[in-house]
């Protein structure tokens, strides 16, 4: 959903990866609908793993959830 967002806001402008913590059968019915009200499709959206690989790669890291705690990414650089 956030990087369906930063797609849609920033365009060309970014690369944007989206990865997850877990795995994830379909996408929740009502975060397909909400999208679709703001016309972003999710057709595509899947998930992926979220490796130190992926981590280390990026530029900037952006992490949401339900269970997201603070802590120190593998860069050294403080993920909230």
């Amino acid at each position: 959903m956030a990087a369906a967002l930063m797609r849609d806001c920033a365009g060309s402008r970014v690369n944007v990866h989206s990865a997850g913590s877990g795995t994830l059968a379909k996408i929740d019915p009502t975060v397909a609908q909400a999208m679709e009200e703001a016309g972003i499709q999710l057709e595509e959206a899947y998930s992926k793993p979220l490796t130190e690989e992926v981590l280390r790669a990026a530029d900037v890291v952006v992490i949401m959830g339900r269970k997201v705690v603070r802590g120190e990414d593998p860069r050294g650089r403080m993920a909230s």
